[in-house]
């Protein structure tokens, strides 16, 4: 199953958090999928349509992720931002450069 739906995104990478579960970059997609450990989809966040650019939660084509210790999502995109989530996809920060 996790198979199928990860052949229909374009993943930069693949992250899991303490419990098992999969974070995907869907960069295509502009947000982040979470799957369980046997690869059933869970949940995505983030989007580039449901918030403008200059808010928490935008994400134009993720291309890396990481998780902390507290299972915290960490996101680096196309736009040079890194966004810092709760585990659900709740927006905690952003940090982004202005200038190329």
């Amino acid at each position: 199953m996790l198979t199928t739906w990860l052949s229909a995104l374009v993943v930069n990478q693949i992250a899991f958090d303490s419990t098992g579960k999969l974070f995907a970059t869907d960069y295509n997609n502009n947000r982040i999928q979470v799957f369980t450990k046997s690869g059933t989809f869970l949940y995505a966040f983030g989007s580039k349509t449901l918030y403008s650019y200059e808010t928490l939660g935008y994400m134009s084509k993720p291309q890396g992720g990481s998780i902390d210790h507290d299972d915290n999502v960490y996101v680096a995109d196309y736009v040079r931002t890194v966004q810092k989530l709760s585990n659900d996809g709740t927006p905690i920060y952003r940090i982004e450069k202005k200038s190329y």
